[in-house]
């Protein structure tokens, strides 16, 4: 000191010595941000703070961030890796160099274009036959299918939109959004009813009602007769009892089919009438050939219901003689023509 000088002096003014500056520790804050999945473990990080800088020295710290996996998460692990890039590196450090922040990886929309659904023939359900489009998005190398699904809007015959909506499957799936539903149109086009039918028939009269039978009927089945094939206002087949030839239409209507029709015939026949018993009377020469027949009795009648014959009769000539023939004609009354006829007309009887 300034009070010493006058009496002492340094032997050396000079000394080297060795001593140790240590780096400053830095403190560093940091955010992983949300992404997208594109396929690798490259995680998004920023710097948000560098705490213990002295001065105005410049230091740039960089971060490197990695996800555990590359799968699509929430919340996933990021591993950070924290280096210092500036003149004055050197005399800084991090402290610690690393840090585990969370982050999520959102999955890949996919998107597709041109699924188009097949017309069909009414089956009683609303799914949809669906081709699938051209898929965009999926990454080279990634396994994922896309599944699509097809439902009519109604089971119902006509042109309807169908709703695809589509699924995935695959060992990448997970790291992917479905592509968005898409609605196209097709056609249900009404089935065929098949398996039915109609059957009318033949019979002879017999005082009975005969009909016609429908076969193959299903629940849920609109059955209706019509006389004309035009007007089907009929809920059941007419049945009939007297001789004659009979046509019948049937309809059948079912939900989602055309309708079927058809017709069938019934031809009720006429019941022969056999005239037996018949005897001719003798008589005296009158100068006619009229003869008197009696005893003749119909038969094959139907119980119950009465015929009447007539019949005309007439000797081969006037002249008198033993066993000579006698021609006989027969003929019903008009009430019971409509259901009868006779086997025969003619006789000739002796």
């Amino acid at each position: 000191s300034a009070d010493d000088t006058a009496n002492y002096e340094l032997a050396t003014e000079t000394q080297t010595l060795s001593g140790t500056i240590f780096k400053k520790a830095l403190t560093v804050t940091a955010t992983a941000r949300d992404r997208v999945y594109n396929g690798t473990t490259v995680a998004d990080v920023t710097v948000t703070g560098v705490s213990g800088k002295v001065g105005t020295d410049e230091v740039t710290v960089n971060a490197t961030g990695t996800f555990a996996d590359k799968n699509a998460g929430t919340d996933k692990v990021v591993s950070v890796i924290y280096t210092l890039d500036t003149a004055s590196a050197q005399n800084y450090e991090i402290v610690p160099s690393s840090q585990n922040l969370t982050a999520s990886i959102e999955q890949l929309q996919l998107t597709i274009d041109g699924s188009t659904a097949s017309d069909k023939i009414y089956d009683g359900n609303t799914t949809a036959s669906v081709s699938l489009g051209t898929v965009t998005g999926i990454l080279d190398g990634d396994e994922v299918t896309v599944v699509p699904t097809g439902k009519f809007g109604s089971a119902e015959p006509g042109e309807q939109r169908v709703t695809i909506t589509y699924a995935l499957t695959g060992a990448d799936a997970g790291n992917y959004k479905a592509p968005v539903s898409d609605q196209v149109n097709a056609t249900i086009t009404a089935a065929q009813i098949e398996g039915y039918q109609f059957v009318g028939g033949s019979a002879v009269y017999d005082g009975q009602e005969h009909g016609f039978t429908l076969y193959g009927t299903q629940d849920g089945d609109t059955v209706s007769y019509s006389l004309d094939g035009e007007t089907f206002d009929l809920d059941e087949a007419p049945a009939y009892t007297d001789a004659g030839f009979y046509t019948v239409y049937v309809k059948v209507s079912r939900a989602g089919h055309d309708d079927w029709t058809d017709s069938a015939d019934l031809n009720i026949a006429k019941r022969q009438i056999t005239v037996t018993g018949a005897k001719v009377t003798d008589r005296f020469y009158d100068g006619d050939t009229d003869a008197e027949v009696t005893g003749y009795t119909p038969s094959g009648v139907v119980d119950g219901e009465t015929v009447t014959v007539s019949y005309t009769a007439a000797f081969a000539d006037a002249t008198a003689g033993k066993n000579k023939d006698v021609t006989v004609h027969y003929e019903l009354s008009a009430d019971d023509t409509a259901n009868y006829e006779l086997a025969t007309e003619t006789q000739t009887l002796s």
